[in-house]
């Protein structure tokens, strides 16, 4: 008997503890959702306060005739970078953004940080390929623009320290 007494108090206090949680996961997925939907109904809101990142056509190294396919294909695709509009929006959540600048901004900023994704990622292509192609002095000029802007990632630190420029 104080068998069957011990497994109904386990029993219960199991039950207990798996509702207490179910219930704190409730809440917060509530809030979440309710969070989410209020995001939905918040109107346009000015955008002045994120800074973009102008990325400009003298940037871009020319190619020449005896460069890699792969170095004209990543020099072709940052001149699809000039006059769009770039910025990092990394730290924050897509509800963070609709909550502090609209829905109706959504897309463009959306738009924007993947501009930015694109230049980080073939910013260091560019530079493995010049220095592939014996052309890393023709890099500066990207380096710190980069560096200026806060643009940065593993191999634009690597680059930035052999070309002897500043990281920031």
């Amino acid at each position: 008997m104080p068998v069957y007494f011990c497994l109904v108090i386990l029993f219960v206090i199991w039950f207990t503890y798996e509702r207490k949680k179910n219930d704190t996961d409730y809440s917060k997925s509530k809030a979440f959702w309710e969070r989410e939907r209020s995001a939905t109904y918040v109107p346009k809101q000015s955008t002045d306060d994120i800074r973009f990142i102008e990325f400009t056509e003298d940037l871009i190294p020319a190619a020449s005739d005896g460069d890699s396919d792969e170095l004209k294909a990543v020099i072709e695709d940052l001149h699809r970078l000039v006059g769009v509009k770039i910025c990092d929006l990394s730290e924050f959540s897509n509800t963070d953004l609709k909550l502090k600048y609209g829905t109706a901004n959504f897309t463009d900023l959306s738009v924007a940080d993947n501009n930015y994704i694109r230049l980080v990622q073939w910013s260091g292509k560019l530079l493995t390929c010049l220095d592939e192609a014996g052309r890393l002095e023709e890099a500066g000029p990207v380096i710190d623009f980069l560096n200026k802007n806060g643009v940065s990632s593993g191999i634009i630190s690597k680059y930035s320290a052999q070309a002897g420029t500043s990281g920031s």
